[in-house]
């Protein structure tokens, strides 16, 4: 009786030529909605340069598996960042930044980045990295993110060399950073140094951009009672106009701006317009207007 084997497919190899891996190149470009530049990314070069060092081809990761190795990086650079921290390199103080948001499909997240100073052969030089990136699962409320803050300062062994913290003015930031001096203060290492108590209210820096824009919000919000533009109430922005004395010029710069925000063709026709009058705008290049939203 014959019986037949299934026999495993051969791998096809593909004949390379420059043409075919500008072709391939492009359509990735286009299918993945890279930005043009991406072919000419140093990592992207470098990923090719290795690739074509393989003598039987390239294996692919799967979802799975570059997830995988994604956790296993960012967990090898915590304990290289940490393994830094405690070395004789880094003697001073470590300064933290903290912003938590929340995205349009709700979920909330939390990240935090730090900077310090090393000591290095031949000179000493400024050091910044991504200490934390958290996707919150509760509130992000004062109470929540304190002990977020903490964990990763924890994790880095920067407890005892918690300097400066940057965040705005929300108030849950300021009962985060509350919370977080008792952490601090309460740790085992910071009471076995016997350290000076960390003080909030001298650590704390709060971010010059937030502090503008709720300084320039309070000057236009004297001047114009017309509200900023609302995707979901397109016409709210609008300003009052009728009646004798009316005249919101913030208002209408607004209305103005979303205007010409609001097609390509707005833009282009602002755009002409610089054109046209170069000798009267002080850019070089035209350029496009902002719209101002409510932080």
């Amino acid at each position: 009786m014959l019986c037949l084997k299934t026999q495993p497919p051969k791998e096809r190899v593909i004949a390379y030529s420059d043409s075919l891996f500008h072709s391939v190149a492009i359509e990735w470009l286009i299918a993945t909605d890279q930005p043009l530049s991406a072919l000419e990314h140093p990592k992207f070069i470098e990923m090719i340069d290795v690739a074509s060092q393989a003598p039987n081809g390239v294996k692919i990761p799967n979802c799975k598996a570059t997830r995988q190795y994604i956790m296993d990086l960012f967990q090898k650079n915590i304990k290289n960042l940490r393994e830094r921290f405690e070395s004789a390199a880094v003697l001073g103080e470590v300064s933290m930044t903290c912003d938590a948001w929340q995205a349009g499909n709700a979920d909330a997240y939390y990240a935090v980045t730090g900077r310090w100073i090393e000591e290095m052969s031949p000179g000493v030089w400024e050091k910044s990295a991504l200490f934390g990136f958290t996707l919150m699962n509760t509130a992000h409320n004062g109470k929540h993110l304190d002990h977020t803050l903490f964990r990763i300062a924890h994790r880095l062994g920067i407890t005892t060399k918690a300097s400066w913290v940057t965040c705005d003015n929300a108030s849950n930031n300021l009962t985060m950073l509350q919370h977080f001096e008792v952490w601090l203060n309460k740790c085992p290492k910071h009471l076995a140094l016997k350290m000076k108590p960390w003080n909030w209210k001298d650590r704390f820096i709060r971010c010059l951009a937030h502090v503008i824009n709720l300084a320039t919000q309070a000057v236009i919000s004297v001047y114009s009672p017309a509200k900023h533009f609302n995707t979901a109430k397109p016409e709210e922005h609008e300003p009052d106009t009728e009646g004798e004395g009316k005249h919101d010029e913030v208002g209408i710069i607004r209305t103005v701006v979303v205007k010409v925000r609001s097609s390509a063709k707005q833009k282009e026709i602002f755009k002409n317009l610089q054109v046209l009058n170069r000798d009267r705008v002080t850019s070089k290049q035209p350029l496009q207007l902002l719209i101002d939203m409510k932080m």
